[in-house]
């Protein structure tokens, strides 16, 4: 770390140009990205902040630089603090904002893997599996166990399990469990995710509670037609397919501007017994100025509450910010998507709106703030009544291969679902997906229980439809055509299929456009379901060289044998020629002038056997020829 002050981020190479990318872009971003995760500061490209030459982080990046050059050294510059002079009361949290950034860059040159646990917050059923994702960003190889440690109320866990990934790669993972037995309602469920990176080990306490709030409320950012205000959807980026709400969908947000978005309808929670908020976001707000606030009105929106989440920091109003002092604000980068949860419990017994806020000052404009998939959870009542079956599907018409989610809007607190999709497969989770195998039409139905009884729910009807069919061939027949062949004919059926590839133009594939090696050939076809057929064919482009490779008469190299130095007999002026090794790697690349015809690449020939390939619009013609010094 080279640091310095101020701004609320950590800088990394290059830092000369705003063009200009180091080799290992990504991972200076992904390792960044995690060092700002408990301080919200930004994670950028040093010259996102100015450009400027000499930049010490790429002087000790660069290896090319430098008396006798140098090894490659990864190193960022924190702009830390409000203030180049920071004020004394805020002097610690300053430097216990750096806390977490330095152990990330500590843990960098070992076996380093990030672990997150992804479940939400509340658990549904007293068997199942606790899911993690997890990312290398340490340079030491290696395997790196994780496992769970049971607390409170876990009665069981499944084998650890070991990754061996390569750096910056992601994977995921389970870790089966068993609930205690008599666990009940709101009992807390208490248990250690352990990361065991060989030389040293990391626990995170999870914390979750027992038992499903109905889901009430469901917002995927298809539309906007539920929201009110001056935000809007993109299809940039998402969670579910195929848009999320963001408050910039042309680009970054506006200095000086205040933009919200709320949810039209009231959400009763006059008879509820628990409820909460969840959505997935992901936000790059100048830190330590501008912000975004998830809210709550109990007034009918005269005035608004800020609510705390996962990811929520206390705000600031030093410095011009325009941050509401210590209140709970989204703000710095959070550059890939999480789930946010925010407790409703303050609000059982009231009806509220809700909204998102973002204001910005004059100064740094960012990208702003995404969210998708917004929930809303309530129970009426308690468990002491049988619960209400009731479930939505995601789609009705799908095609084969297609992932169905089923989404439980049961009430009354129910511990147990069973699911049958129709075509003999059941399952017991609360919110499952389904991939049917043949086409068809089925009859899903779901039954929920509590220890007081159970109801039952049918859906009417999925409707699965077949892929069409699409065939796809050529005229050749081994698949395989010379670079300055004839074009080749392909035929498909459907006959208005799309055909795709490299050198296909009106239903043929030119060898000449595609060039040498290996092209794949696709084609496509939707029909009026939706479904879309694919089929594919490999043809291969051989420079047939060998073919003239006899014609010694047409062209010469003279002497041969030579020791280096030799002249090429046969070649119009202007034409072009090439020098192969014995193993078929091209070393030389030349245009034949008369007043030049002596050839002498010295420095790239050495003693050995060398091919000579001369090339026109129609023909290849390949010389031996024997170099001696």
């Amino acid at each position: 770390f080279n640091a310095h002050a101020y701004m609320g981020a950590i800088l990394f190479p290059i830092g000369t140009t705003v063009a200009e990318y180091a080799d290992h872009h990504d991972y200076f971003q992904d390792l960044g990205n995690e060092m700002v995760v408990e301080n919200g500061y930004s994670a950028i490209k040093s010259s996102g902040l100015y450009p400027a030459s000499g930049d010490s982080d790429d002087y000790m990046y660069k290896d090319d630089i430098g008396v006798g050059m140098k090894d490659t050294i990864f190193a960022y510059t924190p702009e830390v603090g409000t203030a180049f002079w920071q004020p004394q009361a805020e002097i610690e949290s300053t430097c216990a904002n750096m806390v977490y950034s330095n152990m990330v860059l500590s843990h960098m040159p070992h076996k380093y893997l990030v672990v997150n646990e992804t479940d939400p917050s509340t658990i549904a059923t007293t068997s199942g599996n606790f899911n993690h994702e997890v990312q290398r960003l340490g340079l030491e190889n290696g395997v790196i166990d994780v496992s769970i440690e049971p607390i409170l109320n876990v009665q069981t866990v499944g084998n650890s399990v070991s990754y061996n990934i390569n750096l910056r790669e992601t994977a995921s993972g389970t870790i089966s469990y068993t609930l205690n037995p008599s666990i009940q309602f709101g009992d807390e469920i208490k248990y250690i995710l352990k990361t065991d990176n060989g030389s040293w080990v990391k626990k995170d306490t999870i914390i979750k509670t027992y038992g499903a709030i109905a889901l009430q409320i469901v917002e995927d950012a298809n539309n906007t037609t539920n929201w009110t205000g001056n935000w809007s959807t993109t299809n940039a980026t998402y969670v579910s397919p195929s848009k999320s709400f963001t408050d910039s969908p042309n680009g970054n947000y506006n200095n000086n501007s205040t933009k919200t978005m709320m949810y039209s309808s009231d959400i009763d929670l006059s008879n509820a017994s628990s409820a909460m908020a969840s959505f997935y976001a992901k936000w790059d707000i100048e830190a330590d100025y501008d912000y975004t606030q998830f809210q709550v009105s109990t007034d009918n929106g005269n005035t608004w509450i800020g609510q705390c989440g996962n990811y929520t920091v206390p705000g600031t109003n030093a410095n011009g910010s325009v941050q509401p002092n210590n209140e709970p604000v989204y703000e710095g980068t959070q550059a890939t998507w999480v789930l946010e949860e925010i407790s409703l419990s303050d609000y059982l017994g009231q009806i509220i709106k809700v909204r998102f806020i973002l204001e910005a000052d004059g100064g740094v404009k960012e990208d702003g703030f995404y969210f998708d998939d917004f929930k809303i959870f309530y129970n009426n009542g308690s468990g002491n009544q049988a619960p209400v079956a009731n479930f939505t599907v995601n789609s009705s018409s799908i095609c084969l291969g297609d992932v169905v989610s089923f989404t439980d809007f049961s009430n009354n607190i129910p511990n147990s679902w069973n699911w049958n999709f129709g075509d003999g497969v059941t399952s017991t989770d609360q919110n499952p997906t389904h991939i049917y195998t043949s086409p068809g039409t089925y009859s899903v139905s779901l039954v929920v229980s509590n220890s007081v009884g159970n109801d039952s729910y049918q859906y009417n009807y999925i409707y699965v439809h077949a892929i069409p069919n699409v065939t796809l061939s050529s005229n050749l027949s081994n698949d395989t055509v010379c670079l300055y062949g004839d074009p080749v004919n392909l035929t498909v059926t459907p006959s208005n299929s799309n055909i795709n590839g490299a050198g296909v133009s009106n239903g043929s594939f030119n060898p000449s456009i595609a060039g040498p090696g290996s092209h794949t050939i696709t084609a496509t076809y939707q029909d009026s379901n939706s479904c879309t057929g694919t089929a594919v064919i490999n043809i291969y482009v051989d420079e047939c060289l060998s073919i003239n490779s006899v014609n010694a008469d047409l062209i010469k190299v003279i002497p041969n044998p030579n020791n280096g130095s030799f002249a090429i007999k046969g070649l119009k002026n202007g034409e072009k020629y090439s020098i192969y090794d014995i193993n078929g790697k091209a070393i030389y690349y030349g245009s034949h002038h008369a007043n030049t015809p002596i050839i002498n690449p010295d420095g790239i020939i050495s003693n050995g056997i060398y091919y000579l390939r001369v090339h026109n619009e129609k023909n290849f013609i390949q010389v031996k020829f024997i170099v001696y010094k």
